[in-house]
């Protein structure tokens, strides 16, 4: 499991939103997308590609691997799922 806060989006500081968390349940052994909560600004907007992946069977990488424009919402998936293996604070503003 891991959970990212959604100050660490740019779009939130542009938006000025920044209250919230996307948190992501993956099997440790296989990286499989299990469960996902979004408490965030413009979750509609987002949850729906989170539950394709958990229907399809998608891993964590798969999410990092998918292009998510910079300075959307959407990006916060691809952010969440790569907090599993890196740090975001340590990354630029569009890794």
């Amino acid at each position: 499991m891991t959970t990212l806060p959604v100050a660490a989006l740019s779009r939130a500081a542009v938006s000025y939103r920044q209250r919230g968390l996307i948190k992501l349940v993956a099997d440790a052994a296989s990286d499989r997308l299990l469960g996902a909560h979004l408490v965030a600004p413009n979750a509609g907007d987002v949850i729906g590609e989170a539950a394709l992946a958990i229907r399809f069977r998608l891993t964590a990488q798969n999410l990092v691997s998918t292009l998510h424009p910079y300075l959307t919402w959407g990006e916060g998936l691809k952010l969440a799922a790569r907090t599993f293996t890196k740090d975001v604070a340590l990354l630029s503003c569009c890794a």
